[in-house]
């Protein structure tokens, strides 16, 4: 009789291969522990199995229950004497747990077993002891099992035996799912294998876990090591590794081999020219462009060379404006970039231009790949046209457009190859003719002979088009009917869908119903019934079929069909209600991965209005589109957001000009009308369009349609007071505030600062009351009242200070009211305190990290330097100004320091650079119409007439930009500023209009 005991796991005990029951649980755990330890004394077992009771009853129950096992098991198996007992040597007897010693012997099928725990669910009731023992063999096995099985894995590596090591892999993370070195050694086994989307995945996974259960990240070497991996997948390096390139069906250029090598020729690094190169790539729809592009990319780019890519983003049904570059710059620029502030295209394509130069490693290669460039919007275009009179030698620009969409961007490229400004060339990719369909088939499928029948209805039915001859090849290759055939794209896709399994055929859905790539993170969650290994396997599976590729952002998965054709027979594929359900299931998930609405990032904002306006959830889309607005609102128009640290570095929104805001505002506008017909009035609706009222009113001032914005304000907060709505009144008066400081009108700012600080006492928003404290300040800052000014924005200071102990960081806040603070100590001519507190102004950004401001609080430094004739510290501050202007296209000051700048090459003798910043000052100054620029931009202009006077050399660069006489442009600037409460700029202009005018004409104009 021979006996096998299975202890890792759930224990069981075979007799000649029948289970045997133990008529009860010590009986059974007492046989364990003999069976493990082999010879224990009496005294031992009695005090671990019935250590509650007296020695003598617990020596009797020992005796009973030895009795029982002698009754149940083989009589010869337990040996006994008055002081041990012992398990017989010569038992024919076998224990799992000692294959353990040599896992050579183990076959590869009973492996699985022993990532078993021992005695998995083996319990007695108040045997502690016996509880602590089973505890410390569980640890003892578990640690001798991962050491031999590392061992074991070690020698596969070592042999290449790369199945085999990932099983050993597999065992130990089942033993100790936290062992990074294992997860290094799987990562690097599905390298070695050429399964680089697997290793990647590992990690992905993994970090998830250990962030999640631990709250630690992985490793440093094991994030470099994903680092690397990266790299390897964007670049397809796998074949360098491994020496050489998998074949598959969806990884062939067959047919293609003319058009890689024209690109190859074309993009060549040795070309003498020296001049960037644009090719544009053109066909119809699945007749393999972007396939072409990846392969031409996969063998061009080399590691440490750079790969940008840009495409449209569609938001129900239209094109959002800027998106493209928005995106593309967003990635380019570190995590704390603004992109806030005025733009034009020409100063977008410098600001790319930049970017890309500023992430270029020398000696690389730069290809910028232009996709679906006939989805791009025509603001987007206007900014490529004018990228292309500033691209850099080195760069390789790739476009691919449909046919019927790609003459205007041709003929914008030909006239650019005339001026010699690029070299260009124009691939038309077109569909295979039949006898190049017979040979795709052919090579497709080599063991398989096409009738010419057949090939007739293949050719009919695909007219030659790569993608779609794929499809038909795969079933072929499974043994489909060729009935099949005349069936349309939709039919085939269809029944290649439907064979697919469950999980994967829910997993295109989801992806179908993304407007932009999918997430892994969203895609995990919103398929929550799914295991994470199972949903890995499942995108791996349909990357291998063709159906998706992925993609990497950030070190974040991405996923994408190969096709927008197959997307989109997908997406009608799924029933009405489900796909209403999974929009609304995203737009949840968008907007709780958001987090609050004042920290997002625009794209992600629109994503969650696109599912929500899928989902037919109207009301929660225009709240949506309103909230959307106040954030672009507060970034692009508001100085000193009101907002928090981490919000001003981390969120993103697009520039946007009058037009784009206009049609923006109008699908807010049609989606109201559409709620009052569908749904009804409502308070609820009646607020959110109020607060449309507002928002339209603050972008018409900022645009400089007074009346019509201020109209709109005054109307909502009419409404606002009268209805309770207070949060919606401190908006109003916010808008208004800025108003008053746009215009520079002190009075309305202090009346409307002063209500907005009454209404927000009474309500205890001690944000809005920091802020219109700081508003009033600057209200009386420019009506002349200096002392009251400085009190209220350290009032404003002692506000923020407080909350920011007890609620997220707004450090901006601050710092603009230590800004006005210095212009306090400026304007009463204290100018070493003025430059002090706008140095500490920018130490704080930096040391904040924040950016908005910066170049307003270089330009005030700036300023008070050429105030004290402090030459070198003035450069370094007004070059600093606009250096961040144009690097970060916001803030303000770049009127002050091209003014300042003007003046001072002037006087230096430089008046190519003087004339230069000149033109920039006044463009600047007639844009937004302020006041004190435009009286220190007049006395610049005063001067320099006066220089050009007298200096014939100078007339030709300066007359055209100088019209005036030098004394007019005194005037205009001694009115200007007498109106400001800057004693020491009027005076300056006094001085320099007395030296112009004879001493009859300065009395009586000082007079008037």
């Amino acid at each position: 009789m021979h006996l096998r005991v299975k202890l890792l796991g759930s224990p069981q005990v075979f007799c000649d291969e029948h289970i045997i029951q133990f008529p009860f649980r010590k009986a059974e755990g007492l046989f364990y522990y003999l069976i493990v330890e082999k010879v224990v004394s009496r005294e031992k077992l009695a005090g671990i199995f019935w250590g509650d009771l007296d020695q003598v009853y617990a020596l009797k129950n020992l005796r009973n229950a030895l009795y029982v096992l002698h009754k149940t098991l083989s009589p010869d198996l337990i040996i006994q004497d008055n002081q041990w007992i012992r398990i017989n040597d010569s038992a024919p007897l076998s224990l799992d747990i000692d294959m353990l010693h040599d896992l050579n012997k183990i076959h590869r099928h009973s492996l699985e077993g022993i990532a078993d725990e021992f005695l998995d669910g083996f319990y007695i009731s108040k045997c502690p002891e016996f509880e602590e023992w089973v505890f410390a063999k569980r640890t003892q096995i578990k640690s001798f099992c991962i050491e031999n099985l590392k061992s074991r894995l070690a020698l596969c590596c070592k042999s290449k035996s790369y199945d085999t090591a990932l099983e050993m892999a597999k065992l130990i993370l089942k033993l100790d799912e936290f062992d990074e070195e294992v997860i290094r050694s799987t990562m690097n086994i599905y390298v070695s294998l050429g399964q680089i989307t697997k290793a990647l995945q590992t990690y992905q996974i993994f970090k998830s876990k250990v962030i999640e259960i631990l709250g630690v990240s992985p490793d440093v070497s094991t994030e470099s090591l994903y680092d690397e991996i990266c790299l390897m997948h964007q670049k397809n390096m796998v074949d360098r590794l491994n020496n050489t390139r998998p074949l598959s069906l969806y990884g062939s250029i067959f047919g293609r081999e003319d058009e890689l090598a024209r690109l190859h020729a074309f993009c060549k690094i040795s070309d003498p020219s020296r001049i960037p190169k644009c090719i544009l790539i053109t066909g119809v729809p699945g007749v393999g462009k972007n396939h072409l592009i990846r392969h031409f990319l996969d063998t061009y780019l080399e590691a440490g060379d750079l790969l940008l890519s840009c495409k449209a983003i569609e938001i129900n049904g239209s094109q959002y404006p800027l998106g493209p570059w928005h995106e593309l710059l967003s990635r380019l620029s570190t995590s704390n970039l603004s992109l806030v502030g005025l733009h034009t295209p020409g100063t977008l394509s410098d600001m790319l231009a930049k970017s890309i130069e500023r992430k270029r490693k020398k000696g690389n290669k730069v290809v910028l790949y232009m996709e679906n460039l006939h989805d791009f919007d025509s603001a987007s275009i206007e900014v490529f046209r004018c990228f292309l009179n500033r691209l850099p030698a080195y760069i390789r620009i790739i476009i691919e457009s449909r046919n019927d969409d790609a003459h205007h961007i041709d003929a914008l490229l030909k006239s650019a190859y005339r001026r010699d400004s690029l070299d260009y060339m124009h691939i038309k990719i077109y569909p295979f003719t039949k006898e190049g369909t017979e040979n795709f088939c052919r090579f497709l499928l080599p063991s398989y002979k096409v009738s010419p029948e057949q090939l007739e209805v293949i050719y009919n039915y695909t007219k030659g088009t790569p993608l779609f001859l794929k499809e038909i090849a795969s079933l072929i290759a499974e043994g489909k009917n060729l009935n099949l055939f005349s069936q349309k794209l939709q039919d085939i896709v269809k029944e290649h869908f439907v064979l697919l399994p469950k999980l994967e055929g829910e997993l295109l859905k989801v992806i179908s119903v993304f407007n932009v790539d999918a997430s892994y993170k969203l895609l995990k969650s919103i398929l929550n019934n799914a295991d994470e290994q199972e949903l890995a396997e499942a995108i791996n599976s349909l990357m291998n079929k063709g159906f998706i590729i992925e993609k990497i952002e950030d070190g974040d998965r991405h996923y994408a069909f190969s096709h927008s054709e197959i997307k989109s027979i997908i997406y009608n594929f799924i029933e009405r209600e489900h796909k209403r359900s999974l929009h609304e299931r995203l737009a949840y998930l968008t907007r709780e991965d958001m987090g609050d609405w004042s920290n997002i990032k625009w794209k992600e904002g629109l994503n969650s209005i696109y599912h929500l306006h899928q989902a037919n959830l109207l009301i929660e889309e225009l709240k949506a589109r309103l909230n959307l607005l106040k954030l672009h609102l507060s970034f692009n128009h508001e100085l000193f957001p009101m907002l928090s640290d981490e919000t001003l570095k981390s969120a993103r929104v697009p520039f946007s000009e009058m037009e784009s805001m206009a049609t923006y505002g109008k699908d807010v506008r049609d989606l109201l009308y559409e709620i009052h017909c569908t749904i009804g009035e409502s308070h609820e609706l009646e607020v959110l369009e109020r607060t449309y009222y507002w928002l339209d009113g603050s972008y018409l001032i900022w645009y400089g349609k007074y009346r019509e914005g201020l109209k709109k304000i005054y109307d909502t907060l009419y409404w606002a007071k009268n209805r309770g709505e207070t949060k919606l009144e401190l908006d109003c008066l916010l808008g208004l505030c800025y108003f008053g400081i746009q215009t520079e009108n002190g009075q309305m700012l202090k009346k409307y600062a002063l209500d907005m600080l009454k209404a927000a006492q009474s309500n205890f928003l001690d944000s809005y009351i920091g802020v219109s404290l700081r508003f009033l300040g600057l209200g009386y800052l420019l009506t002349g009242d200096l002392k009251r000014a400085e009190r209220l924005f350290k009032a404003s200071i002692k506000t923020f200070e407080r909350l920011n102990t007890t609620r997220p960081r707004n450090s901006l806040s601050i710092i603009a009211a230590l800004n006005y603070l210095g212009d306090v100590r400026h304007w009463e001519g204290r100018f070493e305190e003025a430059l002090s507190l706008y140095e500490y102004c920018i130490s704080l950004c930096n040391k904040q990290g924040l950016y908005h401001g910066l170049s307003l609080f270089h330009a005030n430094a700036g300023h008070v330097a050429f105030d004290l004739k402090d030459h070198s510290l003035m450069l370094y501050h007004l070059n600093k100004s606009i250096q961040l202007n144009e690097q970060h296209n916001g803030g303000r000051g770049a009127a002050i320091s091209h003014t300042l700048l003007a003046l001072y090459w002037a006087t230096k003798g430089e008046p190519g650079r003087a004339i230069d910043n000149l033109r920039k000052a006044n463009h600047i100054c007639a844009t937004l119409n302020k006041k004190y620029w435009i009286g220190m931009l007049l006395y610049t202009k005063g001067i320099m007439r006066n220089i050009m006077d007298n200096r014939d050399e100078f007339k030709h660069l300066w007359i055209d930009e100088l019209p005036e006489s030098a004394v007019e442009y005194a005037k205009e600037a001694v009115c200007i500023l007498e109106g400001l409460h800057i004693e020491h700029e009027r005076q300056k202009a006094c001085k320099l209009l007395t030296s112009l005018l004879s001493h009859e004409d300065i009395s009586r104009y000082l007079t008037v």
